[in-house]
């Protein structure tokens, strides 16, 4: 045998249904949004793998240049640097251009 509810007891009693009830459509949003996010961060996963070697490969392609044209930079500037201190030391050749006077 089941009693009314009181005035009361109802009031309490429908406020509780309608906090779980929105507790309830944020706790499935919440779920859904985090699948979605699980999925994304698989896909996102896949696809650095898929492109890790290649993109490792670049990298080292290119650092490789970087490393090169520093090198022949350094080297000229190392010439330059060399022949300026002959220069300053030796003097410089003199060179006869025939036909002028």
């Amino acid at each position: 045998m089941k009693r009314p509810l009181t005035n009361e007891e109802l009031k309490l009693e429908k406020m509780g249904l309608e906090r779980n009830k929105r507790e309830l459509k944020l706790l499935k949003s919440n779920l859904e949004y985090n699948k979605d996010l699980i999925a994304k961060q698989k896909a996102t996963q896949e696809h650095d793998d898929k492109w890790r070697q290649f993109l490792r490969e670049q990298k080292e392609y290119e650092d490789k240049q970087v490393l090169d044209t520093i090198t022949k930079e350094l080297e000229m500037k190392e010439s330059l640097v060399k022949t300026a201190e002959e220069h300053i030391k030796n003097g410089v050749e003199i060179k006869n251009v025939s036909g002028v006077n």
